[in-house]
């Protein structure tokens, strides 16, 4: 097959590294895969693992500009800016495609409602419900529940993993009981991964209670300003250290000194592949909670915030771990591994190939004017809220 795979950018990230894992099955499988960047002069730290292998590497752009005139069977799209640039192109004629794939690799991608003025949401909710029910993957079940909330067919839609690539992650050797406690996060601080709003004070509590524990952040965003504030808030500024982003090379090193991990999406994935004991925290929650370590998660969904299981305070659950013999802590990272068994790579690429051969070739229609709309409103939402955060009005 010709696929094309269009996302934002190539920075480090679950979805980009999730894509090079699945890009790498897809070429071992035989397939031709281009990948179209919107944002080619972001700050791509991942396009040297992309560039190492044998794909097509091209900005957006060149197709708004001059068109793509190679017949791809099928494109698979990762956020609403690149569903809507996906299929506005193919409206103009500018990209050939049989199929377009919708990956809904995050909780409320394509359902979020931030309110009557985010025009952009409302439009992307629209289009996305009118996207064949089989040409729409998520990534675990709670997010498509999530979707299904919106929109009830979505229930029907294929859920294929995410890939942890345990090659990339081996089992970690085991921990000296006498090394530094340092509790790992890895990812971007993204709006919606508020457990970095709380883990100071996790921080704080388990420091109280004697523990000597340490937090190491990887990973810039919006969320860095407000959580400076609440660490210098907990008085724990010597124990944390904001390290910024880290080349993907380097993770597996990172992981095998790391005491736990706390933190969603696939770097906690990775983590427990390593044996990492890994605590998935609850995305948008304004409290610092956990469904605990992933082997004792029932199904694939580990961090989506309406899961209906029993939640557990990660200061509890974290001073347990502390507190665990050597034997004990070993057995819970190797539980951990032994979970992320379902997330191996050549069935789930072997998986997709099977949902783009049988994906429908209808599409929604985008229109000039409903492009546009979803343009304008983005665009406005993106520079309002930064004004707004530079006034001090709005934190995140």
């Amino acid at each position: 097959m010709k696929i094309a795979i269009v996302n934002q950018h190539f920075h480090i990230g679950g979805v980009e590294t999730f894509l090079l894992s699945l890009i790498r099955q897809f070429e071992r499988l035989g397939h031709d895969v281009d990948v179209f960047l919107l944002e080619m002069n972001y700050p791509n730290a991942l396009l040297p693992d992309l560039r190492n292998l044998r794909v097509g590497i091209k900005a957006f752009d060149s197709i708004r500009i001059d068109g793509d005139k190679r017949p791809f069977d099928v494109a698979l799209v990762t956020n609403p800016e690149t569903l809507f640039e996906t299929l506005r192109q193919i409206e103009l004629g500018r990209l050939q495609v049989g199929s377009v794939i919708v990956g809904v690799y995050q909780t409320r991608m394509y359902c979020l409602d931030r309110g009557p003025f985010n025009l952009h949401n409302r439009l992307t909710r629209e289009i996305f419900s009118r996207m064949p029910v089989e040409n729409a993957v998520f990534g675990n079940d709670a997010c498509r529940d999530e979707h299904a909330k919106m929109t009830p067919s979505m229930v029907h839609a294929p859920m294929i993993p995410l890939i942890v690539d345990v090659d990339r992650f081996p089992r970690r050797p085991p921990r000296d009981p006498a090394a530094p406690r340092r509790i790992v996060s890895i990812g971007r601080l993204d709006h919606f991964k508020t457990y970095n709003l709380t883990m100071p004070d996790v921080i704080r509590q388990l420091r109280e209670k004697g523990h000597d524990v340490g937090w190491d952040v990887y990973g810039t965003g919006m969320l860095q300003p407000e959580m400076e504030q609440r660490i210098a808030e907990c008085g724990i500024g010597s124990a944390v250290r904001l390290l910024g982003n880290i080349d993907y090379a380097s993770i597996p090193r990172i992981l095998a000194d790391a005491f736990a991990f706390v933190g969603s999406g696939l770097s906690m994935m990775e983590a427990a592949a390593c044996g990492v004991p890994a605590l998935p925290a609850v995305e948008y929650d304004d409290r610092p909670e956990t469904f605990g370590f992933p082997h004792e998660i029932e199904g694939i969904s580990f961090f989506e915030p309406g899961l209906r299981l029993p939640r557990h305070n990660l200061v509890d659950k974290l001073a347990r771990l502390i507190g665990a013999s050597p034997a004990e802590y070993e057995a819970i990272g190797d539980a951990c591994r032994e979970k992320m068994s379902f997330f191996f790579p050549a069935s789930i690429a072997e998986r997709y190939i099977e949902i783009f051969q049988k994906a429908s070739f209808h599409r929604p229609a985008v229109g000039a004017l409903r492009f546009g709309a979803f343009k304008a409103s983005a665009m406005i939402h993106r520079d309002g809220s930064a004004m707004l955060k530079r006034l001090g009005l709005r934190k995140r």
